[in-house]
């Protein structure tokens, strides 16, 4: 794809009844592997490219780092790559995982599910879309490991007290990005040769 095209934003789905109606079956799902299913659902039809280019979207906007998000976005999506190759390519098992990207898909007031619902800005919508491809995601894909899984944003919320993995900045598992430096108050990536 080339970044530098416009391309149309996808189906926008903001209605408030809609947006009830699938945290309703969120709520009765909540313990359960089928806790995002309402929004599979409510967006029927969605192609799994841009089913990733929403969550790198809402994702890189839960970051909460303003003036950043274009550096920000190539992590969070290279990150969300290692975790689709293994799982042998499967984007929706990872993307609708429980509690996996509650802050895309949630609902508390921090969570960008609206983002993820109904992406508004083209440009960043423009560079979401393009790092779904292989050659798109290029530059940060070079740098991180295989087993480079998780990330935190330490600007997302601050009622949250990050996970142990992601407290010690010393931490034997974390990975150094391209774009490291001014982004650690922001965006922080580690390993986890467990996940799968």
């Amino acid at each position: 794809k080339d970044s530098s095209s416009p391309m149309r934003l996808p189906l926008c789905l903001n209605e408030q009844s809609a947006i009830d109606s699938i945290f309703a079956d969120v709520k009765a799902n909540t313990k359960t592997p089928h806790k995002y299913r309402a929004y599979r659902q409510a967006l029927a039809g969605e192609s799994d490219e841009n089913f990733l280019a929403r969550l790198i979207y809402a994702e890189t906007k839960a970051a909460s780092c303003s003036g950043m998000e274009t550096e920000i976005m190539p992590i969070v999506a290279a990150v969300i790559r290692r975790r689709i190759e293994l799982r042998g390519g499967n984007i929706q098992s990872v993307i609708f995982e429980r509690d996996q990207f509650a802050s895309s898909l949630n609902n508390y007031s921090e969570s960008h599910y609206r983002d993820f619902l109904c992406p508004s800005d083209s440009k960043a919508w423009n560079q979401a879309l393009n790092l779904t491809t292989a050659s798109g995601a290029k530059a940060e894909d070079a740098v991180l490991p295989k087993d480079a899984v998780h990330y935190y944003f330490y600007k997302h919320s601050s009622r949250f007290t990050p996970p142990a993995w992601a407290q010690d900045s010393n931490s034997k598992n974390e990975v150094s990005t391209s774009k490291d430096g001014h982004l650690k108050d922001c965006i922080r990536v580690f390993r986890n040769a467990n996940w799968r």
